[in-house]
């Protein structure tokens, strides 16, 4: 140990652990599945909103088949429009929302019921 400027300095020796690969504690840096912002995983059959907005078209209704990439619905966020898609082909088991409602980032807005991706 030798005193710094700001305190003491210490010398310390890392060693790669196997795989040649540095050891990864919990935490830094985060990966995507340990940050509190991950997105809970219910499947491939809904589709989310991918952040705030308001809902202000809806072009499908429940019953409908969809294909892959189809439009669902679309969001405005800060005057700028999203198309919301399908994410596989199948048919629209619920739409969730309905025009003018507010949604948060990640909320179930369609979902779909077999297909195909």
């Amino acid at each position: 140990m030798k005193n710094g400027i700001d305190g003491p300095t210490y010398e310390l020796k890392v060693e790669m652990a196997d795989g040649n690969t540095a050891p990864r504690g919990r935490g830094y840096p985060p990966t995507y599945a340990e940050t509190a912002a991950t997105p809970p995983r219910l499947g491939p059959f809904t589709s989310r909103s991918p952040w705030a907005g308001i809902v202000i078209r809806i072009e499908v209704e429940p019953g409908r088949h969809v294909e892959r990439g189809d439009l669902l619905l679309v969001l405005e966020t800060m005057k700028m429009e999203t198309d919301i898609t399908a994410p596989l082909a199948g048919r629209v088991r619920a739409v969730n929302v309905a025009r003018g409602d507010g949604v948060k980032a990640n909320q179930i807005l369609v979902e779909l019921e077999g297909g195909l991706l």
